[in-house]
């Protein structure tokens, strides 16, 4: 018994430390959130505050390095931004545990010597996986690091209001090829090309499970 724990110290050790690592961030999210670090946002009650007022926090320039700022519990949006934060964890997480699973297919078919899995499986499941999910994460990435609330000298927003990427993902079908003005992520943006891509990988993917099942 000893032997066999000796031998799975350092899984045991990581499967320990990623235990109290998932826990903490658990607590910190959904439960009772502990002040560890400075908090990014801070309330200033104004001149003749009543209770029931509506108090916005204002960010003083710091970034909370671990789980959410726990300035965010209690506030009015809270449920608002917590939902979104969890939908869009979600998608990335589980993304990236289908293009595992997506690279795991190339290398069954590469031990077992069936080029046909590769090319009829691994290729367009990827090509159709990253072309849109891919694209999702890559949009949801750039929102989270672009600052909105940015303004010019004149104070001007530098940007539009953050679109919906949910809605940016239902018109890449209803609307190809053309983005409204107000409702572009980034410069430049167009939805042609991601488009293009993932039909052409459903026909690849067919031909080569049936070029599979005739063997």
């Amino acid at each position: 018994m000893f032997e066999m724990v000796f031998g799975g110290r350092y899984i045991i050790l990581l499967m320990g430390a990623f235990s109290v690592f998932t826990g903490m961030m658990y607590n910190d999210i959904f439960s009772r959130a502990l002040p560890f670090f400075r908090s990014g946002w801070e309330f200033h009650l104004p001149d003749g505050y009543a209770v029931g007022d509506v108090v916005v926090a204002q960010p003083n320039g710091h970034t909370y390095p671990f789980g959410i700022d726990y300035s965010w519990h209690g506030t009015e949006n809270y449920l608002l931004f917590t939902n979104s934060y969890k939908m869009k964890m979600s998608v990335i997480l589980g993304v990236i545990h289908m293009s595992f699973g997506i690279c795991m297919v190339y290398y069954n078919a590469k031990f077992f010597r069936k080029p046909i899995d590769i090319i009829g499986g691994f290729i367009p499941q990827m090509l159709f996986m990253q072309s849109l999910f891919g694209y999702l994460i890559i949009t949801i990435l750039y929102k989270w690091t672009v600052d909105w609330s940015e303004t010019d000298d004149s104070g001007h927003p530098v940007r539009n209001t953050p679109p919906s990427l949910l809605n940016t993902m239902i018109y890449m079908f209803l609307t190809p090829g053309s983005v409204n003005e107000q409702d572009k992520l980034y410069p430049g943006q167009v939805r042609q090309s991601i488009r293009g891509r993932a039909p052409c990988a459903a026909p690849l993917y067919v031909h080569g499970m049936m070029l599979d099942w005739t063997r």
